[in-house]
């Protein structure tokens, strides 16, 4: 029997297989390099839930990554924080920030939760590694850090801010991806994607080297993109070597039937498992 080199779980997402829960969120599971990695965190009542069903023992959790500090992917660390555990966090500072979503006027909370944040500060201080430039987890795995914004047609993917009034606009620097490297390319795990698909891409490549990208997995954000921005997204990404791109989470309908005309796409669901 072929081990696989990387296995992931969707263990959180708004769509879900019968008998889970779905919930507007992310959270993934990955084994790769004898490591046991928890990608975000969902809001929290669906990760649990999902977890036990897809056979998946969170309290073997060894690396805790967070893309950013939204409330939808920090929900569920008090859950996961929960002792006893051995569980090294990597995050960014910025996420703990108040932010805001404003629609129609209505300023929406959408910062992590209280509970998540008591539950952060109560660790150890050798267990919190917060993350700003690159790093490296094992010869394999890494994690961006902040990705810089190098092109003028991608944005955070809506309106958020600092403040209430909408007169501080958060850029969320926090934003991060991960990636694995494998013999048939790079896996690149995204959150959001807040600082643009092809950003992150494109900087991952200059980080490793590896311009194969195998596997392409999380929310990408495109929700609210125009028509226009989407198309310039899409051309560009055409440039990349992508084999296959999961959509979750963020993407949109509208994105994803546009991506699925370019690209093999499998749109991702809580329940989905993929090995490589």
């Amino acid at each position: 029997m072929t081990i696989p080199e990387v296995t992931m779980k969707i263990l959180v997402d708004n769509a879900a297989a019968t008998g889970l829960l779905a919930e507007h969120g992310f959270s993934l599971w990955v084994e790769a390099d004898n490591k046991k990695i928890l990608f975000d965190t969902g809001q929290g009542p669906a990760l649990r839930h999902n977890a036990q069903a897809m056979h998946v023992d969170l309290d073997k959790t060894e690396l805790l990554i967070l893309s950013h500090g939204h409330y939808d992917h920090t929900g569920g660390l008090p859950d996961v924080l929960r002792p006893p555990h051995h569980i090294h966090l990597y995050c960014h500072a910025a996420a703990f920030l108040p932010r805001y979503s404003i629609r129609d006027g209505i300023a929406k909370p959408v910062k992590m939760v209280p509970q998540a944040m008591i539950s952060v500060n109560s660790l150890a201080e050798d267990k919190v590694h917060w993350v700003t430039k690159s790093l490296q987890i094992t010869d394999r795995i890494g994690i961006t850090g902040e990705i810089p914004r190098s092109n003028d047609f991608e944005t955070t993917g809506g309106a958020f801010y600092f403040d209430q009034d909408g007169k501080r606009a958060d850029p969320i620097r926090d934003d991060m991806a991960f990636w694995i490297k494998t013999g048939q390319g790079l896996i690149v795990c995204i959150g959001c994607c807040h600082a643009g698909i092809i950003n992150t891409l494109q900087y991952i490549i200059e980080l490793t080297g590896e311009t194969r990208i195998h596997t392409l997995i999380g929310g990408l954000h495109l929700l609210n993109a125009q028509e226009k921005q989407l198309q310039k997204v899409i051309t560009e990404l055409k440039k990349f070597e992508i084999n296959t791109i999961v959509p979750c989470h963020c993407t949109g309908d509208r994105a994803y039937a546009h991506l699925a005309t370019e690209f093999n796409c499998i749109k991702g669901y809580a329940g989905m498992e993929i090995s490589i």
